[in-house]
């Protein structure tokens, strides 16, 4: 299992990690007013990484890099989209249709990229629901899924330390 060194977080808004965390030095938090523009400080912050989790989205409700240089492995890149997402872009789902499309669109970009890109190694991991006790309402639905599970599987969901899991390891 490879060591992770450091996690850099980007994000709009400050991150801080949740009371549980026991160990806090790895976490980098930084700030990023716009995912299109990276400052010379940001891409600072990002040199020599050696994997990328992109987690950046819009949710339906809200809907209206380089490669290290010289590093004989490819950097991995692993897109976080969403079970039963489709890449036919010619049928809009019913539910969510203009998000799905979207989410289709975006997968077909990000393999192209990868195509394009051979120091980059592309991944697409479509998980149900992540959920996460953050909150009281999370916790209660994150206990709402887990009891769920216990009986079926209509509703695909994960929670965040199995996804996390999975896509770094």
């Amino acid at each position: 299992m490879p060591e992770i060194t450091t996690i850099v977080a980007l994000a709009r808004r400050p991150v801080q990690l949740g009371a549980e965390a026991t160990n806090t030095d790895k976490f980098k938090p930084v700030v990023i007013g716009d995912y299109e523009e990276y400052s010379e400080t940001v891409k600072s912050k990002l040199l020599g990484a050696d994997a990328c989790i992109w987690t950046v989205a819009v949710t339906p409700f809200r809907h209206s890099n380089e490669a290290s240089a010289g590093s004989p492995k490819p950097m991995v890149f692993v897109y976080l989209s969403v079970e039963g997402t489709s890449q036919d872009l010619s049928k809009k789902p019913f539910i969510f249709g203009v998000y799905q499309l979207m989410r289709g669109k975006t997968e077909i970009l990000v393999q192209e990229y990868g195509a394009a890109h051979k120091e980059v190694d592309v991944h697409i991991v479509r998980p149900g629901m992540i959920w996460s006790p953050t909150t009281f309402w999370r916790s209660v639905q994150s206990n709402m899924f887990r009891v769920t599970n216990l009986v079926t599987r209509a509703i695909l969901n994960i929670s965040l330390e199995e996804v996390s899991a999975a896509v770094l390891y």
